[in-house]
């Protein structure tokens, strides 16, 4: 991993490493291709999760967009699931998304570190709204997302709207 532009090498994430799947996965969940082994998603990790997390590959600004955010593919995953999800990706990213007629979750916790524009700080923001998330039972968990399906349900609908339609965003 990564972090350029960042004050200290020894960040808040890299102290929370190594992390562990709680979904299992097993020789099933690896298959060669030429001579290189490819990881695939396993079928249940979406079905035994109730959020992602969208490491996205860039977290500075990109002048290189129109709106000077890049949003990629990654954020498909989750929505084809039905997943809410929290987004590490640039200052603006959830704003961006709503403008595109998605929705996103600031109803069930905190998503003020979409506007931060201090990396650092945004990044401390993730990190407190992950614990914040993490730090909620199963059951709430259970109860949270039964509120938000018409949410995902509306961003499925999005989506696969705009991948019907062969529409690509710049």
């Amino acid at each position: 991993i990564t972090m350029p532009n960042v004050d200290n090498p020894i960040t808040e994430f890299e102290k929370s490493l190594p992390w562990v799947y709680d979904i299992n996965c097993s020789k099933d969940s690896y298959y060669r291709q030429n001579s290189n082994i490819v990881f695939k998603q396993p079928n249940n990790a979406y079905s035994e999760t109730y959020i992602s997390v969208v490491l996205e590959s860039l977290f500075v600004s990109n002048s290189n967009t129109a709106s000077g955010v890049d949003i990629s593919e990654k954020i498909s995953h989750p929505i084809k699931h039905l997943h809410p999800f929290i987004i590490h990706g640039q200052c603006g990213y959830l704003k961006q998304l709503k403008s595109l007629g998605f929705k996103t979750f600031d109803k069930w916790w905190d998503e003020s570190y979409d506007m931060e524009e201090n990396h650092t700080k945004r990044l401390l923001k993730i990190f407190e709204t992950i614990d914040y998330v993490n730090s909620l039972s199963v059951q709430e968990m259970k109860d949270i997302y039964a509120d938000m399906k018409d949410v995902v349900d509306h961003n499925f609908k999005i989506a696969n709207n705009l991948s019907t339609n062969k529409i690509i965003l710049e």
